[in-house]
């Protein structure tokens, strides 16, 4: 006689292969990775002058306007101050005036030494007395004094001299470097007041023609950040064109109001690349880089009570494995420790497969 199980009790016993879920696997991939950070860019002057008077007056001469080439040391303006001068004049007399009096009190000098000698060897000849001795030494004394008061007030009116001498030379301004003037805030007849603040011109240098590119880096971002890291730049004034240059400077020092970190490339300017002082762009800087990093599809990774997992297939049974995470790229991530290489791992379902549970590879 023969028994027939139940239909129910045969899908107990003996699971359909349909009810073992399919995934699709990809093995951990050796590749090069980097992280870099892309972030707006501006062009500066390697070095920018705004020009201002120390000294007040009119503005006689104008010598220069945007646009125009200079070089270092040629004159931009001349501010007409004549008080200045007079008192340069005035000092220049009580210079010659002190001048005078210290030929007159060395003159006395020597006289009154000349003589307190002649007096003491009378005193040893016994033909004086002492106390005529004291009285030369007293006048001599006051003598040495006196002329070298006359020493000190001649170097005072010097100075005094000198000081003006200076001042009426801040009346004259001049180029501090090679460049070209950028703008111009003054014309012939204006009256300027010294130390106001008030740019009259602004000079940009040529630096050979080199300038300075502007890069202020995200905190997340700056402790990447080194001298040395390559950088690619894009301007929309040279839309087709992609320059490459490297890190120069860092500031080393976070912007307290918008917690990023100034660096500076360098870019040479040529008949090609016709950037100015101004120029806008975007500098993408490679903070770091591996050659054989181990990577998976982002998708590849879970997270289970905040920690990143993958799913491996290990004898048709998933399996747990705890990774840690290095650069992340968006669509792949780095696995510094967890996979050796080789592995089986799930991707991309949506799909919760707890430890132990059998799959099939599709």
């Amino acid at each position: 006689m023969k028994f027939l199980l139940p239909l129910s009790l045969l899908a107990i016993s003996f699971p359909l292969a349909a009810n073992v879920p399919s995934v699709r696997v990809i093995i951990p991939e050796s590749r090069p990775v980097s992280v870099t950070t892309t972030q707006p860019a501006f062009a500066e002057a390697f070095h920018t002058a705004e020009i201002g008077s120390r000294v007040s007056g009119v503005v006689g001469e104008l010598k220069v306007d945007i646009g125009q080439e200079v070089a270092k040391g040629e004159i931009l303006a001349v501010i007409s101050a004549p008080e200045l001068v007079a008192r340069r004049d005035a000092l220049v007399a009580e210079k010659e005036v002190a001048a005078t009096q210290l030929v007159a009190q060395k003159a006395n000098l020597e006289a009154v030494e000349a003589e307190t000698g002649r007096i003491l060897e009378l005193v040893k000849a016994n033909s004086v007395t002492a106390k005529a001795g004291e009285e030369a030494k007293k006048k001599l004394a006051s003598a040495k004094a006196q002329h070298k008061g006359a020493e000190a007030q001649l170097e005072a009116a010097a100075a005094r001299v000198s000081e003006a001498g200076a001042m009426v030379g801040f009346a004259t301004l001049r180029a501090p470097f090679d460049g070209v003037v950028t703008s111009r805030n003054v014309d012939p007849g204006d009256l300027v007041v010294g130390d106001s603040g008030k740019t009259l011109l602004t000079l940009a240098s040529h630096a050979d023609d080199l300038l300075r590119i502007v890069i202020h880096v995200p905190e997340k971002d700056a402790r990447f950040l080194d001298v040395g890291d390559a950088v690619e730049l894009a301007f929309d004034s040279l839309p087709r064109l992609a320059l490459k240059s490297s890190i120069q400077r860092i500031s080393a020092s976070l912007d307290p109001k918008t917690q990023r970190m100034r660096a500076e490339a360098v870019c040479s300017r040529n008949d090609e690349v016709r950037l100015y002082p101004g120029a806008y762009g975007r500098a993408t800087i490679i903070l770091e880089k591996k050659e054989d990093a181990l990577t998976l599809p982002a998708g590849a990774v879970r997270f289970e009570g905040g920690k990143p997992i993958v799913y491996v297939v290990t004898g048709g049974k998933v399996v747990h494995q705890p990774v840690t995470i290095g650069y992340d790229q968006g669509q792949w991530v780095e696995i510094t420790s967890g996979l050796k290489g080789g592995e089986q791992v799930v991707l991309g379902t949506i799909d919760r497969l707890p430890a132990g549970t059998d799959v099939t590879i599709r």
